[in-house]
């Protein structure tokens, strides 16, 4: 009976093992006498297998030690089933930075072995995923194609993008590597041509319904991912399959004016400053309506950032979504006890809405302010959907809008609301030369907005809603449990606070 081929196994318990003795003058290095990975199996012949991928890694860190470098083999998984993509090719990507490594330090003999090995594991890969997986594993192996999930690691660790591009970015990535991934395929940015991203525009973006406007802004985001890897090396120039792939936009005069977003009107606007908002909304209505900031902007302001000081009352926005963005905006007179409030006994570096905020997928910090704005503004009757839009024409933006417009029919000059909004100014005089208006330019701008009358006293009840019941002073009572009065969350939100200076 021949005897069994037990080189470089060892068996403990039940399961195999690969193990190398360490040469003496290694030792040192390496750290220990002898290298040991578990080949996580039970069978022989399974474990006669799988040694020869471990002992290409236990090699690649001989050859480390043997130029000084010293560091712990990697834990290698095994293809026990159809693997994930993403575990393939974690593993073709660290078998690429070993034979990288061997051959540029001219070892031949190990880019030699770990060659062979690469082969037989492509080959076992293949009987249980497939030719094509085995295919893709082998050439991210040898550097001739790179997974995108690679590129997007060093685009995220190494470029200066604001962290909601960044998630942007991921965010579309993923997308598209599941797409491939219910087609059985990998995306390698150096063989993902300009037909595989018509397709996905077709299929996952323009197939979804979504706006041109969302289209235009993932394919952008892509195409960054792209322009980094021509940077990084992976691919040519003119190998940007994104380019020319946005869906085409209606053109503004063909577009129907009632599917546009648009400024509340009056009417609405007492409507929401009226009803029975919570006191994180009272005073976000009334800071945006009287300023035109951005909602991440209002709730990102800090202590610091606001000087109350008598005859100047102004609040700083440092950081924000465009260069036009940082500027000084002048507390309007009907916001200064708010912005009073929101500041007494405060460290510089609080936020002026210490209430806690919820993180977006770009670190917006009013993520969670802004749905239970909308939820509050479709409560009280606050809404305008067009046919086949997602988004409501009217949201928190729409104090933006109603901001600009009101500063403009008080006979404010366009490019001084440019200013105070954080617009970019138009020409070349305006937006390159001039140093900006003037501060009392800007205080004149927001002081000529004035808010509608409130009627004395008046609340907005919230119109009746089919399947669900009412909330406020017309909801039912609440339950007792272990002999407490429980409030609901909704009934909570009920409660009106008409005086945002309370």
């Amino acid at each position: 009976m021949p005897k069994l081929d037990t080189q470089h196994l060892e068996r403990i318990g039940h399961r195999w093992y690969c193990v190398l003795d360490v040469p003496a003058a290694l030792v040192p290095t390496v750290g220990r006498k002898r290298l040991r990975q578990a080949l996580g199996t039970t069978s022989f012949p399974e474990a006669r297998q799988r040694r020869h991928v471990v002992l290409a890694e236990f090699m690649a860190v001989l050859a480390d030690a043997r130029r000084g470098v010293s560091r712990k083999p990697r834990k290698l998984e095994f293809f026990d089933g159809v693997p994930a993509g993403g575990t393939a090719m974690a593993r073709a990507m660290a078998w690429r930075e070993d034979l990288a490594g061997a051959r540029s330090t001219g070892d031949a003999e190990a880019a030699d072995a770990l060659t062979l090995v690469l082969h037989d594991e492509a080959e076992r890969l293949a009987a249980k995923a497939g030719d094509d997986a085995a295919r893709s594993f082998v050439a991210v192996a040898q550097g001739r194609e790179t997974p995108v999930s690679v590129v997007l690691a060093s685009f995220k660790a190494e470029t200066k993008h604001p962290a909601r591009t960044k998630g942007e970015v991921e965010r579309c990535a993923k997308q598209l590597d599941e797409w491939a991934g219910a087609r059985n395929r990998v995306v390698a940015v150096e063989t993902f041509t300009k037909r595989d991203a018509a397709q996905f525009v077709t299929d996952a973006l323009v197939g979804s319904g979504l706006e041109p406007k969302t289209v235009g802004k993932k394919i952008s985001a892509l195409s960054a991912l792209w322009r980094w890897a021509q940077r990084k090396g992976y691919i040519a120039d003119d190998r940007n399959p994104w380019l020319g792939q946005g869906k085409a936009k209606v053109k503004d005069h063909l577009r129907d004016a009632a599917e546009k977003e648009r400024p509340f009107t009056d009417a609405e606007v007492v409507r929401l400053l009226a009803g029975p908002a919570d006191a994180v909304l009272a005073d976000l209505m009334r800071m945006a309506a009287l300023s035109g900031a951005r909602l991440e902007e209002l709730f990102t302001l800090r202590v610091k950032d606001c000087d109350l000081t008598p005859g100047v009352e102004v609040f700083k926005i440092t950081r924000g979504k465009t260069k036009a963005a940082k500027r000084d905006v002048p507390i309007h007179p009907d916001t200064l006890p708010i912005f009073a409030r929101r500041c007494a006994g405060k460290a510089p570096a609080d936020f002026i809405f210490h209430e806690e905020g919820s993180n977006g997928p770009g670190g917006e910090r009013s993520m969670a302010v802004s749905k239970r704005f909308g939820y509050y503004r479709k409560r009280i009757g606050v809404e305008d959907r067009a046919e086949g839009k997602r988004r409501s024409l009217v949201n928190f933006h729409s104090w933006r809008r109603w901001f600009a417009t009101k500063a403009e029919q008080a006979g404010q000059p366009m490019h001084i609301i440019d200013a105070v909004g954080g617009w970019v100014r138009p020409g070349m005089a305006a937006g390159r030369y001039s140093a900006g208006p003037s501060p009392e330019q800007r205080r004149a701008c927001v002081e000529a907005v004035r808010l509608p009358a409130l009627p004395e006293g008046a609340t907005v009840a919230p119109p009746p809603v089919r399947g669900r019941r009412p909330h406020g002073a017309a909801a039912k009572k609440p339950e007792k449990v272990s002999g407490r009065r429980v409030r609901s969350p909704r009934a909570a939100m009920g409660e009106s606070q008409s005086s945002p200076t309370k």
